[in-house]
C-alpha cells in the first residue's frame, strides 16, 4: 500500500483471465459502497449496527480492496494512543470470499501499521476468532486485559514488515503449497520471488526458459487455490494453468506437478 494511489495486485484462478485488484485508503465518496457492503453483515449480526453516516465519517479510517472501481472488501482501523490499533468492520463481498482477498487485506493493514510505528493490531471477540488465529493472532490474556479494560479473549498480533502485500501475507498466513504428483507439501517461504524458484528448491522439476512470463514453458495446472502475478504474463496460460516463473500464492495451493 503506497499512498493514496494504492497498490495493485494481479491474481488468477488459472487460465488467461487476470483479475486486477487495488488496495488503497478509503475515500469519503466510497461511504455508500462501504455501507452497502457492510449492511448484510450488520443484518445478520456479524457486525455492529451502524448508520450510513458512520461510514461517511469514518471512511478515511478504512482500507478497501477495489475491482473495476467497485469496493469488494474493506477493513476499518481504530488507532489508540498506546501504540496499538483495533481492526473493525472487516468484510469481503460473498462472491469474493475464499480467494485470499480478506487475508491479503489484513496482511496489508499489518504492514501499513508497522510503517506508522504501531506495534500491535487487536480484534474484538467474535465468530471469526479461528480465522484470525490462523493468521497468528493470540488471546490478550487475563493479566493484560485487566490492565487495559479489555476482554481476555480479545485477539492481538504484532504488525509486520514486508516489501509488498504478498510478502506480508507470506509472513502472516501459514500458506501451504502441495505438489500433487510428487506428494510433497511445504510451507510457502516469502523469501522466494516466485513459485518456480520455490519448486526447484524442494526438488520439484518444472520446465522453464524465460523466467519472465514470456514463453509459457513453466505453465502448470492449478488444482486448488489462487496465485498473484508480479507482472501480467505476456503469454496466456492454458485454461486452468498458471505460470510458475512470475507467480506467488495468495491461498493454499495444490499444483499438478
Amino acid at each position: 500500500m503506497t499512498g493514496q494511489a494504492g497498490s495493485e495486485v494481479i491474481f488468477s484462478r488459472g487460465g488467461a483471465e487476470l483479475l486486477e485488484l487495488t488496495i488503497r485508503p478509503g475515500r469519503v465518496e466510497q461511504a455508500g459502497q462501504l455501507y452497502e457492503l457492510s449492511r448484510p453483515f450488520m443484518l445478520s449480526g456479524v457486525l455492529p449496527q451502524h448508520p450510513a453516516e458512520f461510514y461517511a465519517d469514518a471512511a478515511g479510517d478504512f482500507w478497501v480492496v477495489e475491482h473495476a472501481g467497485e469496493v469488494i472488501a474493506c477493513a476499518g482501523v481504530s488507532r489508540s494512543d498506546a501504540g496499538a490499533a483495533t481492526l473493525v468492520n472487516l468484510v469481503v463481498e460473498p462472491s469474493w470470499q475464499r480467494l485470499g482477498v480478506g487475508r491479503l487485506l489484513v496482511a496489508g493493514v499489518l504492514r501499513l501499521l508497522k510503517g506508522e510505528q504501531i506495534t500491535e493490531l487487536r480484534v474484538e471477540p467474535g465468530p471469526a476468532h479461528p480465522w484470525f488465529t490462523a493468521l497468528g493472532f493470540t488471546a490478550l490474556g487475563s493479566e493484560a486485559s485487566a490492565c487495559e479494560g479489555l476482554s481476555p479473549t480479545t485477539l492481538r498480533r504484532t504488525t509486520v514488515a514486508g516489501f509488498d502485500e504478498l510478502d506480508a501475507l507470506g509472513e502472516v498466513a501459514d500458506l501451504q503449497v502441495r505438489f500433487a504428483r510428487s506428494g510433497s507439501r511445504h510451507r510457502w517461504d516469502p523469501s522466494f520471488s516466485a513459485l518456480l524458484h520455490f519448486a526447484g528448491h524442494h526438488g520439484v522439476r518444472v520446465d522453464s526458459l524465460c523466467w519472465g512470463g514470456v514463453c509459457g514453458t513453466c505453465s502448470v495446472r492449478i488444482k486448488h487455490g489462487t496465485v498473484s502475478y508480479d507482472v501480467a504474463p505476456e503469454v496466456d496460460p492454458q485454461e486452468g494453468e498458471v505460470l510458475m516463473c512470475v507467480s506467488r500464492p495468495m491461498t493454499d495451493l495444490v499444483l499438478d506437478i
